[in-house]
């Protein structure tokens, strides 16, 4: 994150991530993917929550978000690596996988599935052709599943990046 001398302005917006993903702008959903690509490849975290980090000349501001929901796609998995919708990768690792809400029993049921973001403290949502890509890893075992013969752990709450000043 670029340092200017003048310290970012820091704003409580009205931006929201729904439980489904959807972003919103004052109960309006945002639609334009340009604009939620730029928002995805500018999150941060702090101490006071999730935000985009925006510069405008030798201006800055955080714009904090409230987070209910996945901020972003993993869209899928090759090398060793998730891929998410803003062209960053992810190593592999243990931790990643996690179910949430419903025990799965088959592959149409993939929507619970999600991909902890650790650097922003927050997940993303498995797209479809991510679950393809890893789905020849996946088995159900006695309601469980496991993913490269590690149990992938089951939630039923996923703690979201809260703003603490809200």
């Amino acid at each position: 994150m670029p340092q200017g001398s003048i310290p970012p302005r820091e704003v409580f917006s009205n931006i929201e991530i729904q439980s489904d993903g959807t972003w919103f702008h004052s109960s309006t959903p945002i639609i334009n993917n340009d604009i939620l690509l730029f928002f995805k490849r500018n999150l941060h975290v702090d101490s006071k929550g999730l935000y985009i980090y925006n510069t405008i000349s030798d201006l800055s501001e955080k714009v904090y978000i409230k987070v209910n929901g996945p901020i972003m796609s993993c869209v899928g998995f090759k090398d060793n690596m998730f891929i998410l919708e803003t062209g960053e990768t992810l190593l592999e690792k243990k931790s990643n996988l996690l179910i949430y809400r419903n025990k799965m029993e088959n592959f149409n049921e993939m929507e619970s599935l999600y991909l902890s973001v650790e650097k922003l403290n927050g997940r993303a949502k498995l797209r479809r052709q991510a679950i393809l890509d890893i789905s020849t890893e996946l088995n159900f075992v006695n309601g469980g599943i496991k993913w490269k013969d590690q149990c992938i752990p089951e939630v039923t709450e996923i703690q979201w990046v809260i703003n603490k000043e809200r």
